[in-house]
């Protein structure tokens, strides 16, 4: 059986048409999105995994956009948002905006 994390990175790769993974890659390419677990519970029934999303793009516009396209695809399952997308941070390089959800599944 695969985590949640790894469901959740196949469903936005799927979703979005941009390189999606657990962790910035070396290689930065111009877009891409990264999601990874930040936290959650579980009771006997379900698992509640908290995940982080963040939208990586050369400008502040794109970087938006794919968060927002990245949340609407988070809303297609059964995740619900726990924090509004936000600007994260910048370098020369990228902008990147967050997003964080509770996705929760049935044991």
């Amino acid at each position: 059986m695969r985590s949640i994390a790894e469901l959740v990175v196949a469903h936005l790769a799927a979703s979005l048409g941009v390189p999606v993974s657990a962790q910035v890659p070396a290689t930065r390419p111009d877009s891409f999105v990264v999601a990874y677990p930040v936290g959650g519970m579980s009771d006997r029934d379900a698992l509640h995994t908290d995940v982080a999303v963040q939208a990586w793009a050369r400008s502040a516009a794109d970087a938006e956009e794919l968060i927002r396209d990245a949340c609407d695809a988070m809303r297609a399952t059964s995740a619900t948002m726990m924090a509004d997308p936000v600007p994260l941070g910048a370098d020369e390089r990228h902008v990147w905006w967050q997003a964080t959800f509770t996705v929760h599944a049935l044991w």
